[in-house]
């Protein structure tokens, strides 16, 4: 989200920018995907710490609930990275309208719930990192936080600050030949075997070495 168009940006700017169309749809896409994702991460966690296993808690979950959760951490992670960025932007240009104009632009509600979304959205984002890093390796959940949080941050800084307004055909190819790349290397890292962080039993590691092996057949 780095438009030089987006040089002189008022509070009202930012108003309108809020209530366009696209971003309107693509903001309620946005934040129904996250409260499926911590409501099925919350159903997850509950799960593992219902168990009396002496044993790592992930043990608790299906190998299938262990793949889910594994992609599900970060990409909420990353989907409140997105916001931030976002965010903090907005709230820039308005501190450097601010500066400029000698009038300040956080004399209404909308600026200080942006920097309110700022102060929400950044430490979540690491919250859910760290609990995919916790329980998972991070040899695959570093890189699924980074490509997800990258294509969801260019996504909403076009429709935002319209910043694919002057691509061309050749353009857009090579944009979203990009983001595919960077899907499929996801998909790939699905079918890297899980390693979690804390120690299984000995049954419980036979019981995974068995699943892996299963996976790498299909």
């Amino acid at each position: 989200a780095s438009s030089t168009k987006c040089t002189s940006i008022t509070v009202d700017d930012l108003v309108s920018r809020f209530a366009q169309g696209g971003f309107i749809v693509f903001a309620l896409l946005h934040f129904s995907t996250i409260a499926c994702l911590l409501y099925y991460i919350y159903e997850k966690e509950k799960k593992m710490t219902s168990n009396n296993l002496n044993v790592s808690r992930i043990v608790a979950l299906s190998h299938l609930e262990r793949i889910r959760l594994r992609l599900a951490y970060p990409v909420v992670g990353s989907l409140f990275a997105a916001w931030t960025v976002l965010l903090v932007k907005a709230v820039g240009e308005l501190f450097k309208e601010s500066v400029r104009s000698t009038k300040s632009e956080f004399y209404r509600i909308e600026s200080w719930l942006l920097v309110f979304g700022i102060f929400a959205s950044f430490p979540l984002q690491f919250l859910y990192l760290q609990k995919g890093l916790k329980s998972f390796d991070a040899m695959y959940t570093v890189p699924v936080f980074s490509s997800s949080w990258t294509i969801g941050s260019i996504l909403m800084g076009a429709l935002f600050w319209g910043e694919f307004a002057d691509f061309r055909g050749l353009q857009f190819f090579f944009f979203f030949s990009g983001i595919a790349i960077i899907s499929f290397g996801i998909f790939l890292l699905q079918k890297r075997s899980i390693r979690v962080a804390a120690p299984l039993s000995q049954e419980a590691e036979e019981e995974e070495k068995e699943k892996d092996a299963g996976l790498d057949h299909v």
